[in-house]
């Protein structure tokens, strides 16, 4: 009876997820080469409250054939066209990874623990940082004794205070050519943003060619960022077509609602057209001087 009672324990420990007890390593036998390593998930996001402390995992798998070394870093978002910095305290002090250092064979998957809690000395409402990893195979000789390091990264967004001020604006709204739409957005506020919406698509009579979604992205307090949409013209018969923009910023509700409208223009056609009108006039003018 103390025997199978054991057992079943030991079973049941066994089927527990990784999650409970932190750092732990499964194997795919059947995972096919790649070449590479993969993250997931690639973004990461928390909601905290003081006092709270909120576990998320982070799985990273070998793909590259080979056994590898993998090391993680803690890194702070910084955008360089904007020389944003997204704290004044570092994300190691927001963030802490339960191993930081591992080895994986080939086929095998990591689950990484990251913690998040909210530091005496805070000031922030929003922090921004990136969980990097990087890898370096093992036991592969090369000409120099170099080492090659591939790194790549998971991004981390820390929302900390629900009333933190949200507001921002469609920059602009234009139409870069070869099907491609530039939304410009300004985020304004103390917390990130994730602007969406959809672009409504009208031919010169006014009747709905297409309606494109626009996935929410994500733009940093005091910062703006650029999406760009691809769309493929239906139709280069169409000299013109209107484009209506209808943005959702991503905080509110529809009061908030950005609206904007531009023309889109087939310089090709356009030009066919004008051509022909010319050949039509000149022939017609010659048939009524006779």
């Amino acid at each position: 009876m103390k025997k199978i009672v054991y057992s079943a324990i030991l079973i049941f420990l066994f089927l527990l997820p990784s999650a409970s007890f932190g750092f732990g390593v499964i194997k795919n036998i059947s995972a096919p080469v790649t070449g590479n390593f993969s993250l997931s998930p690639t973004k990461i996001e928390f909601d905290l409250e003081e006092g709270s402390i909120v576990k998320k995992e982070l799985r990273i798998s070998n793909g590259t054939g080979i056994p590898s070394e993998f090391q993680i870093d803690l890194e702070d978002v910084f955008d360089t066209d904007k020389n944003y910095q997204g704290n004044t305290l570092k994300i190691s002090e927001y963030i802490s990874v339960d191993n930081k250092k591992f080895r994986l064979d080939h086929g095998e998957e990591a689950t990484v623990i990251i913690t998040a809690h909210i530091p005496e000395n805070n000031i922030e409402k929003f922090v921004g940082g990136a969980v990097l990893v990087s890898r370096r195979g093992l036991n592969i000789p090369t000409s120099n004794n170099s080492q090659v390091i591939v790194r790549s990264g998971s991004l981390v967004f820390i929302n900390i205070d629900k009333t933190a001020l949200r507001s921002g604006f469609l920059n602009s709204f234009e139409y870069a050519g070869d099907g491609i739409f530039r939304i410009s957005f300004k985020n304004t506020g103390e917390a990130k943003l994730n602007p969406y919406g959809f672009i409504e698509l009208r031919d010169i009579f006014g009747n709905l060619v297409e309606r494109k979604n626009i996935e929410p992205w994500f733009v940093l307090p005091e910062s703006d960022k650029i999406n760009e949409i691809n769309w493929e013209i239906p139709s280069k018969l169409q000299p013109l077509y209107k484009a209506h923009l209808v943005l959702y910023p991503g905080y509110g509700g529809g009061e908030n609602t950005e609206n904007e409208s531009i023309f889109v223009y087939n310089f090709y056609t356009i030009f066919i057209y004008l051509f022909l009108f010319i050949i039509i006039l000149i022939k017609f003018l010659k048939y009524v001087k006779k």
